[in-house]
């Protein structure tokens, strides 16, 4: 860390970047206010030549020593004469448009049947140092003046409007207007030919931005902007305060999305939809991205976190705040639900290992601070923020978040600014409470048996892998025959008076906890799941919560079979849907009599759900169903369902012939049950399928599909096939992500990743593309054996890398728990 003595005010910012050679010259001024007399200035600084330096203070005009240390990624200037005071920085510096994912890089599209290229900033967490010299740190906040120098053909954008445009000869120098205060990783550059989609909410300014021939594809992001900023402007009490927001689709990019003030950047498969190809889950995706980053307007720019111990606040509050904007606006998606199964479910899979941590991380360096971009600091959060609005209430949550923005505006916090203004807005101990929650790691799981009258409770600490004796102060509510019980747990054990033996914990499924019930209570609720007397989450949560304890060896796996079939009559998409994933998940990684007896009962229980749902949608069908359907399909065919796989290679072929036959719903499933017997043939066509495709979700689709064939000969050809140039540097990772869930070819992964480590290494190992690194090794999680743990950790002691280790350490415990609960089963 930079330490607080030597702080940016503002600065002027000029950038020339030529297209043609990929070559930056950069001239910047630092306003600075130095605390303390000092004649050692550091910032931040990488992958940049230093030409020119001078400082002015109150003492004169003097030329530093310069000495960049490229370890720490620091400009260290020692002065002959201590400054003080006010003091403004010169320097003048050179760089590239590089071909990473991360600082000023380059993004090729194509136009006319030319290779073309933009260029597009990516600074979070620690990467605007690589393309000027900063105080890179997210409590330095400052103003910003940028300037940039462009070919004259050519447009610009950055966080504020356009001010003035001046041709110089081959150039254009493009001037923007001052930022408000803000850290530096939020700031923006962009430079290409862009086509844009305008829009206005009030006075702001709205364009969707994308590169030539996709501006039509824009207008669903567009009407939810709309939406989602004038709820936000509502919700918050804090108008939007800049004058413009962009959103611009960047053909490469390693994050779903990035928040910079006014100028937001996504993968064009998470804002650009055609009507034509583009499914309902691609449509509630773009929804859900899109309200994310616009959440973050907020929380992230307005009020940022004062140092990444706590991105939590950035991450968690636009992950839960995105699902209220959605249930706003499209209730019928039933948003809360698709929480649970989505966020809830992970955070509770991500924290029940030991190598987890806590919500708040204590981190230092930039290598640290990329792994806790991960489902603690997202999903784990969301949820804890979601159980506490349960606790405190709607109207008082949001008083409490309204006080949060008026205190914090422009300014850094930590969590206890936020436990501190929920706590005036409530006259609740919320810190006392919370803490707890964001300081210590992992999560309980509530022991429930009835004693007479009382229902006995106890909690520890799950884990898939042993237990642990830690205490959480838990808001509950029980469903005791119908009536709702609000009770808190402060101690390790509570006794609740109860009239009825028939009670569900955690109703609602707001609490961030499992329920292991005695055999007696857990019986009881059976029938009640059977006859769905209990509401669609916590039946959800029943089951979800069986299935944990069987992972974790406390329950054999026949516990939860049998428990399926109180589910055979099931007609909630949510719970469908889990329990037939759990099921062909199992089938996924077993073996012998234990796999054909989990095949034999996954596939009685997705035929009788599918028998109902049927190919196609029905008449007033909820939205939510098509995503069940192709969950189904998929479990179906690669269990070698005969009926399916010939269904959909009929559709496939009528496909090939008239893509409109084929309605978008199914081909996600479609395309993957064509491949799934496929030969070489079928290979072929869809490698040629993806290459000439355009549209960025269709071709997305098409290369996921070549990861489907049970042909092991395929897969290895589909695995070598990620890392040739015909795949975008973003989208090596779809082929062995899809690959490890493939159940005749998951095997294949680690070999190939074994063999392409070096490459990966090259290609993701340094900056904020390690983020997509960590990705990979998180891939050999899926092993199962004593021996595949032992491989893992003695190849990535042989080939360390740094900034995966909390990923390879994740990665080897569920391997140990993989094969402990595969030793108690079969």
């Amino acid at each position: 860390m930079l330490g607080s003595n030597v702080r940016p005010v503002h600065y002027d910012i000029e950038m020339d970047i030529d297209m043609k050679s990929f070559a930056t010259r950069g001239r910047e001024t630092i306003t600075l206010k130095i605390r303390k007399p000092t004649s050692r200035v550091v910032l931040n600084a990488a992958d940049l030549k230093i030409e020119k330096c001078a400082l002015v203070s109150s003492g004169g005009e003097q030329r530093p020593g310069v000495r960049l240390d490229k370890e720490k990624e620091e400009l260290i200037l020692t002065l002959k004469r201590k400054a003080s005071g006010e003091a403004t920085l010169h320097l003048e510096f050179s760089g590239t448009v590089n071909s990473g994912l991360t600082g000023l890089y380059r993004s090729r599209y194509t136009g006319r049947g030319k290779e073309k290229y933009i260029a597009t900033t990516q600074f979070e967490p620690a990467d605007a140092r690589r393309m000027i010299p900063c105080f890179d740190e997210p409590a330095m906040k400052a103003t910003f003046d940028v300037t940039l120098l462009v070919d004259k053909e050519m447009d610009a954008i950055s966080n504020m409007p356009v001010t003035s445009k001046e041709t110089l000869g081959r150039k254009k120098r493009v001037t923007f207007a001052t930022t408000p205060r803000m850290s530096t990783y939020l700031l923006y550059a962009g430079v290409g030919r862009f086509e844009y989609l305008h829009g206005a909410l009030g006075r702001t300014q709205l364009r969707v931005v994308t590169t030539p021939g996709k501006r039509a594809y824009g207008k669903l992001a567009m009407e939810y902007a709309k939406k989602f900023l004038k709820y936000y402007n509502d919700y918050f009490g804090v108008p939007y305060p800049l004058p413009k927001l962009d959103l611009i689709a960047v053909p490469d990019f390693s994050h779903g999305a990035m928040e910079n003030w006014g100028a937001v950047t996504f993968r064009e498969t998470e804002l650009l939809f055609d009507p034509k190809s583009g499914s309902n889950a691609v449509k509630q995706r773009i929804a859900e991205v899109v309200a994310h980053e616009l959440a973050h307007q907020w929380f992230g720019n307005l009020v940022t976190m004062g140092w990444w111990d706590d991105l939590w606040l950035n991450e968690s509050f636009a992950t839960w705040m995105a699902y209220k904007a959605m249930e706003k606006f499209h209730p019928e998606w039933d948003n809360w639900s698709h929480f649970v199964d989505e966020r809830v479910a992970a955070a509770l899979g991500a924290d029940a290992l030991k190598s987890s941590h806590p919500i708040e991380a204590r981190v230092r360096e930039p290598h640290q601070i990329t792994q806790i971009f991960d489902r603690i600091s997202y999903e784990k959060g969301g949820s804890v923020l979601r159980m506490l609005e349960d606790y405190l209430g709607e109207e008082r949550f949001r008083r409490g978040l309204r006080l949060y923005m008026k205190d914090h505006a422009y300014r850094n916090t930590a969590a206890r600014d936020l436990w501190n203004a929920l706590g005036s807005a409530s006259g609740t101990d919320v810190k006392g409470m919370m803490s707890c929650w964001t300081r210590q790691t992992g999560y309980p799981v509530i022991d429930a048996r009835m004693d007479g009258s009382k229902l006995r409770l106890e909690q520890t600490r799950f884990l898939l892998n042993g237990a642990e004796n830690s205490t959480w102060i838990i808001p509950m509510v029980i469903d005791a025959d119908g009536v709702k019980k609000r009770i808190t747990m402060k101690a390790r054990t509570l006794d609740v008076p109860l009239r009825s033996s028939d009670f569900k914990l955690n109703s609602g499924q707001a609490g961030l906890y499992r329920v292991r019930y005695a055999q007696e209570s857990f019986e009881r609720l059976r029938p009640l799941i059977e006859s769905k007397k209990l509401p669609s989450l916590d039946r959800w949560g029943v089951q979800n919560d069986m299935f944990a304890l069987c992972r974790a060896c406390e329950l054999p796996i026949e516990t939860y079979l049998d428990l399926t079939d109180a589910y055979a009559n099931e007609d909630d998409y949510l719970v469908l849907g889990d329990v037939a994933g759990k099921l062909f998940g199992l089938y996924r990684m077993t073996s012998g009599e234990l796999r054909e007896k989990i095949k034999r009962r996954a596939a009685r229980f997705c035929g009788r759900a599918f028998e109902r749902l049927g190919w196609d949608a029905k008449k007033g069908e909820p939205e939510n169903h098509a995503l069940l359907r192709t969950s189904l399909l998929l479990s179906l065919g690669m269990m070698d369902d005969e009926a399916t796989l010939r269904e959909a290679r009929a559709r496939f072929a009528r496909f090939l012939k008239d893509r409109s036959s084929l309605n978008p719903n199914l081909r996600r499933a479609v395309y993957a049950l064509t491949a799934w017997k496929g030969n070489a043939d079928t290979y072929a066509t869809f490698v040629r399928l993806y290459e000439n495709e355009q549209n960025p979700e269709e071709k997305r689709r098409f290369l996921a599909t070549l990861a489907y064939f049970s042909d092991p000969e395929l897969v290895e050809k589909s695995l070598a096939y990620a890392l040739t140039p015909a795949v975008r540097a973003q989208d090596t990772y779809v082929l062995p992500a899809h690959a490890v869930g493939n159940p005749e070819c998951h095997a294949l992964v680690w070999p190939w990743l074994k063999q392409s480590w070096k490459t990966l290494q090259k290609r993701y190992g340094s900056g904020g593309d390690v983020g997509m690194l960590k990705n990979f090794v998180e891939l050999a999680g899926a092993l199962d054996t004593r021996d595949d743990e032992r491989e893992v950790r003695a190849f990535f002691k042989a080939h360390p890398q740094k900034g995966v280790e909390m990923a390879l350490a994740q990665a080897l415990e569920r391997i140990r728990i993989n094969a402990r609960f595969l030793e108690f089963n079969e």
